[in-house]
C-alpha cells in the first residue's frame, strides 16, 4: 500500500536565496507563534509581523493558513522519513529490522520532545481537519517503508498483514507518543509496553514464516 501525499509546497517556488530565506522566515515566525499560542489562534497577519515581511509576501508563497501549516508539517515530517529510509535502506535480517525500528522510534520520540512547533502540530492535528489529513498520510508513508523491507525478510507472510502491522507500528507509537509528554511520568513505561508488544508481534510473524519453509 502507498498513499502519495499531497504537494503542500508553496503556492509560488522560491528560487532565489533571497526568496527562499524569506520563506523560511515565514515559516520560522508561524512556528514560534504555534508554540505561543497554538494551532487555533494561529493568524496570517501576525505571522507577517513577526517575519517582519509584507502581508502581501506571505500570501505570496501560502494560499492560506492551512498551506502554512501544511509547509510546516510537511518539513517536520521529511525530517523523520528522511532518517527512515536511510535506516531501513540496508536492512537483511530481522534483528537489522528491529535495531533500526528502535533507533528510528528513538529518534521521532526525541524529536517530538526537542521540537515544540512539531509538538503542536502534532497535538493539534487530532482536532484540526487539514492537519489530520496529513498525518494519516504520513503515517502510511512510513508504514511503507517498514513493511517493505520486512515483504523481504518474511516473504511467507501476506502482503496485506505485513502492511496492517507496519500502519499499527506507526499509529500506536504515535499514540504512545502523544501519551509520554501528557505524562512525563510515565513516559519510560509506556515506551518500553508499546516495544514489547512490536515485538512480539514481529516475533510470531518470524515463527509463521519459518514454519513454512520447513512445510
Amino acid at each position: 500500500m502507498r498513499i502519495e501525499k499531497d504537494s503542500a509546497a508553496p503556492r509560488r517556488t522560491p528560487i532565489q536565496r533571497r526568496a527562499r530565506d524569506r520563506v523560511n522566515r515565514i515559516l520560522t515566525a508561524a512556528e514560534a507563534l504555534l508554540v505561543e499560542r497554538g494551532v487555533g489562534d494561529l493568524k496570517m497577519n501576525e505571522v507577517a509581523e513577526r517575519a517582519e515581511v509584507p502581508i502581501g509576501s506571505v500570501y505570496q508563497y501560502f494560499a492560506s493558513r492551512e498551506d502554512l501549516l501544511g509547509q510546516l508539517v510537511t518539513r517536520y515530517h521529511q525530517a523523520i522519513e528522511d532518517y527512515n529510509r536511510s535506516l531501513f535502506k540496508e536492512t537483511d535480517s530481522i534483528s537489522g529490522f528491529l535495531a533500526a525500528l528502535r533507533s528510528i522510534l528513538d529518534f521521532a520520540w526525541t524529536y517530538l520532545h526537542e521540537n515544540t512547533g512539531y509538538r503542536e502540530i502534532w497535538f493539534g492535528a487530532q482536532t484540526f481537519e487539514p492537519l489530520r489529513q496529513l498525518d494519516w498520510e504520513d503515517t502510511f508513508c512510513n508504514a511503507s517503508i517498514l513493511s517493505d523491507t520486512l515483504k523481504t525478510l518474511l516473504p511467507n507472510i501476506p502482503r496485506e498483514e505485513l502492511e496492517a502491522f507496519c500502519i499499527i507500528i506507526c499509529d500506536s507509537s504515535g499514540s504512545t507518543a502523544r501519551m509520554a509528554v501528557q505524562f512525563p511520568e510515565r513516559a519510560a513505561q509506556l515506551q518500553e509496553q508499546s516495544w514489547r508488544m512490536i515485538t512480539c508481534r514481529l516475533m510470531e510473524f518470524v515463527s509463521r514464516d519459518a514454519f513454512a519453509n520447513c512445510a
